[in-house]
């Protein structure tokens, strides 16, 4: 018996219907894509650091139309299961309409209303009505959000106005990332508001707003009745009721809210029964609760004890004393004791924090004294200080710890806390029991210096200075003591000599007097750190003497002499910074494991190296009369020049197979001990202007692929050694001033397509050497001074360049009208140029567009290198600087640029570059005839930091 087609359709429709119904109402895990707006910090004082350490957990929801199921899984809180039977009955219902209008639709009489003969295409009123709903009920959906949408972009208008706003779509994760933005626009909802002094109209806005996520209020003398309906949001997890007076009714409204995990009621009316209230939020694990009327008290016995993982309070108000006291909270992870606006507070803040099985950071408001005991802490890791808003706590000229500002400190089991810091002024008493892991101790002065800087207190009064050292030096257990910002003036340190496990002393921005550390010379120091420090000029050789152990010191950036001898294990010597070297007397001898570079400057007395084969760079800027160097072949870069380059110095430095870069600018040597030079198969760079190089060895040399940068000045090298080394490398500097040069040389050029600096000074152009200038489309520096160019031909060689920037024709024979014709024709180059070079028309027109560059501008330039640098402008029109000192400085010195003719003798071919020294010599003179100035030694960091880190670590 055939199937009833129309009982048929319509169980095919009833499943249809019951699978899109089972579809949209199953439980799915929903996900966001945040879209605009967002928290942004303030000037107001509401918003803490510690309100974005919370990450919203999304819900995984089911039920179409209306939420019957919505539960929240977070991973530190029992999951939030919320069920609504309105929801299901509202669900239930849609459901048992939409099955019957199939079946209606299935039995109903069907009176044909089209005019076509066949029945097979009849189409009747109840088919017609059937349309119209499928196509109508996707349209009025989509109209309803549509106006959802705009309704809420209109809050989001009126928000802005004394908040922020964030509009997030939320939607099942199964479809986050495939649902198009045409389609998604308009779902988007307001997830998370922050207001500031909002008014009425604001509160009452947010409050209807059914998604929201997180809110935060600071401030506002609104009506608080809107804040009943908080436990109506089902989302809330983030709450700030902060900056007013808050009522009963009001307390009791955040206290329904299940959901909310971090909530901040700074500097509200809130005593000591609100917490019994908050602790009816079961969810609740972050509390901010600054200037608020709470006790002190309250909070031993706070029934939040066994609940809350991170919490925030007040210090005692300036001039006054308090005593807290916490134990046994079993979850607690942060603790702060924050101040917004206080002063200096000398009064004593009594504290005890016992019995924390998960506590790992401690942060006390650095103005206040405290007096803290620490017991049974198994996890705690970092206990510091904490201070905002400076600008209006702090006066003018007013000095303020930032240091964690303790008076009595007792430690007991804290076995993971490593580090400790302490303000020195009025620092009673230290005791250390059971904390393994506590291996150093930091005392600094560093204070407030007014409310824009920060400094050191060098007057802190002698009597917490001894009590510092003396506390300290009775803890053998710690092998690194910290006296930063310390005056040792009148203090005696052989109360360390009680600790023999000492290795590290930090002294920076101290002041030491002269033998002072010798103290200490019988115990085991291995790092000494005095970046800063004032000292006298025999510190370095005091270090030397005292401590043979060394194996990391620093000097400060202003020491001029470094003298270390006989330290087997030291490896570096650090600068405070390393922008330049103020070093002028260097002796280095039986050093084998130091690795640190070391550069003497321009106004170098003398240079000893012995036996340091780990050092990795050395740099000698003044024509020393003599250096020995000996013992480095370790060395990566090295940079000298001068008759004080003789056979056994270069012999020694060439000895390096590891070297990269290598400057030796008219040296002494003779031929013969330039003969490993061809053998160094690292080189990146060589500049060896003036040496004597064996022509017939450089005619063989086989140049490695490395090398990129290559200058053989005054060497006096025939054609066909040049030619060979051209031909080979693949270059991008190339200098080979008062060489012989071929045509096929030149023709060589254009196999290097990177080249950018062609230097040729001297040579005898011809037109066949003109004619084989290939392409050398990257050039950007071309030096033709001294040379001889036939007419035409500069024009035709610079037609060959792309990029050309600076052309040097310092006493170069070139035709007049070619010279011009030139300048017409490149706009954009600039001229090296001495008057004699070109008629007074032509260096006014060069002057005045700023094409010309004199001897001159490179000495301002040079001694403009340290200077302010010019940033821009601000709206008011003043100028913003940039200080270089503010630069982040290189780990370590880095190979500088060597003033060539600073060392270039007068016997040497003569250019027009020497009347750059003959106009400034006064500014570059020998080292014999320099005003040196006084030889200062300081020395500096053997820390574990490094010494680029100035700002002391709490």
């Amino acid at each position: 018996m055939k199937p009833n087609l129309s009982s048929l359709s319509r169980r095919l429709g009833f499943l249809a219907l019951f699978a899109v119904f089972i579809v949209v109402n199953a439980p799915y895990q929903y996900d966001t894509i945040g879209l605009s707006g967002g928290f942004k910090d303030t000037k107001f004082d509401f918003p803490l650091d510690q309100e974005e350490g919370l990450s919203t957990v999304y819900p995984t929801e089911a039920g179409w139309p209306a939420r019957y199921y919505i539960a929240h899984s977070f991973d530190d809180v029992a999951t939030s299961t919320s069920w609504s039977w309105l929801a299901m009955v509202i669900d239930l219902g849609v459901v048992l309409l939409s099955l019957g209008a199939v079946v209606g639709y299935s039995k109903a009489t069907r009176r044909k209303v089209s005019s076509l003969k066949s029945s097979k295409y009849s189409i009747s009123l109840s088919d017609l009505l059937v349309l119209v709903l499928l196509v109508a009920l996707p349209m009025g959906y989509w109209q309803l959000q549509t106006y959802r949408f705009r309704e809420e972009t209109a809050i989001q208008k009126k928000l802005s106005a004394v908040g922020t706003v964030q509009l997030q779509l939320i939607v099942p994760r199964l479809i986050h990332s495939r649902l198009p933005w045409t389609l998604s626009r308009y779902l988007v909802r307001i997830t998370q508001v922050d207001l500031t002094e909002p008014n009425d109209d604001a509160i009452s806005a947010v409050c209807e707003l059914p998604h929201l996520r997180a809110l935060r209020i600071g401030g506002g003398q609104y009506d608080l009745a809107p804040l009943r309906r908080l436990p109506s949001m089902r989302y809330l997890q983030d709450l700030r009721i902060a900056g007013r007076s808050l009522d009963a009714t009001t307390v009791d409204a955040i206290s329904s809210c299940d959901l909310v995990r971090q909530l901040n009621v700074s500097q509200t009316n809130c005593s000591g029964p609100s917490l019994k209230a908050f602790s009816k939020m079961p969810r609740m694990t972050r509390l901010m609760a600054l200037d608020t009327a709470i006790p002190f008290d309250a909070w031993e016995e706070s029934p939040l004890r066994n609940q809350l993982q991170y919490l925030t309070i007040s210090r005692p108000p300036t001039g006054q004393s308090a005593e807290v006291a916490f134990r046994d909270w079993p979850k607690l992870v942060e603790l702060y004791f924050r101040s917004l606006d206080g002063y200096m507070n000398w009064q004593v803040f009594d504290v005890t924090i016992a019995g924390m099985p998960e506590l790992t950071k401690i942060r006390m408001d650095a103005f206040q004294r405290v007096d803290m005991k620490l017991e049974q802490l198994p996890k705690m890791t970092s206990l510091g200080s904490d201070y905002t808003n400076i600008t209006r706590r702090v006066a003018e000229g007013e000095k303020a710890p930032v240091i964690f500002w303790g008076r009595h400190v007792s430690l007991f089991q804290v076995p993971q806390l490593d580090i400790l810091w302490l303000y020195p002024d009025g620092f009673e008493s230290l005791s250390i029991d059971q904390c393994d892991s506590l291996k150093t101790l930091k005392s600094s002065s560093q204070c407030t210096n007014g409310p824009l800087a920060i400094g050191f207190d060098h007057e802190i009064d002698v009597i917490s200075r001894r009590r510092v050292v003396e506390a300290f030096g009775s803890q053998t257990e710690v092998n690194s003591i910290g006296l930063i910002g310390f005056s040792l003036d009148q203090i005696d340190l052989s109360p360390l000599k009680q600790n023999q496990q000492l290795r590290e002393l930090d002294l920076r921005d101290s002041i030491i007097p002269k033998g002072k550390l010798e103290t200490l010379s019988s115990l085991p120091i291995t790092r000494v750190n005095a970046i800063k420090a004032r000292t006298d000029r025999s510190f370095v050789s005091e270090l030397n003497r005292s401590f043979p152990e060394l194996d990391r010191i620093g000097i400060d950036a202003e020491t001029t002499a470094i003298r270390i001898e006989d330290k087997p294990n030291l490896r570096r010597i650090q600068f405070s910074h390393h922008r330049e070297s103020k070093v002028n007397a260097l002796r280095l001898v039986n050093l084998p494991l130091l690795e640190s570079p070391m550069v003497v400057n321009e106004y170098g007395q003398y240079c000893y190296v012995k036996n340091a084969p780990k050092l990795k760079g050395l740099a000698l800027l003044s024509p020393l009369p003599k250096m020995e160097i000996e013992g480095v072949e370790g060395l990566w870069w090295f940079i000298a020049g001068g008759e004080g380059l003789n056979d056994s110095v270069v012999q020694e430095v060439l000895k390096a197979k590891s070297l990269t870069e290598l400057t030796l600018a008219y040296p002494k040597a003779k031929q013969d001990a330039f003969a490993g030079l061809t053998t160094l198969q690292s080189l990146e760079s060589l500049i060896v202007p003036g040496a004597r190089l064996d022509p017939d060895v450089i005619a063989q040399w086989q140049v490695p692929k490395s090398l990129k940068r290559l200058n053989l000045n005054d060497c006096g090298l025939l054609a066909a050694a040049v030619e060979h080394v051209v031909k080979q490398g693949d270059w991008v500097e190339l200098s080979l001033n008062h060489n012989e040069i071929s045509s096929a040389t030149i023709r060589a050029f254009s196999q290097s397509p990177r080249l950018a600096k062609i230097a040729v000074a001297g040579c005898q152009f011809d037109d066949e050497m003109i004619a084989a200038f290939g392409n050398i489309a990257a050039v950007t520096d071309l030096d033709f001074s001294t040379a001889t160019i036939p007419q035409g031909g500069l024009a035709k060689i610079l037609s060959k360049t792309n990029k050309l920037a600076t052309l040097d024709l310092r006493g170069a024979n070139v035709n007049s009208q070619d010279l011009q014709a030139v300048i017409a024709s490149y706009p954009s180059l600039r001229f090296k140029l001495e008057p004699t070079d070109a008629t007074l028309p032509i260096l006014t027109s060069l002057t005045n567009s700023k094409r010309l560059i004199r001897p001159e501008e490179e000495l301002w330039n040079r001694m403009q290198a340290n200077q302010p640098i010019l940033r821009g402008y601000s709206i008011s029109g003043q100028p913003i600087y940039t200080d270089p000192s503010k630069i982040p400085s290189p780990p370590q010195l880095a190979p500088p640029e060597l003033s060539l003719a600073l060392f270039r003798p007068e016997t040497a071919p003569s250019d027009q570059s020497s009347t750059f020294m003959q106009m400034f010599n006064g500014f570059f003179v020998a080292p014999s005839s320099v005003a040196m100035p006084a030889e200062t030694e300081v020395s500096v960091d053997n820390q574990t930091i490094d010494a680029t880190e100035m700002e002391t670590e709490q």
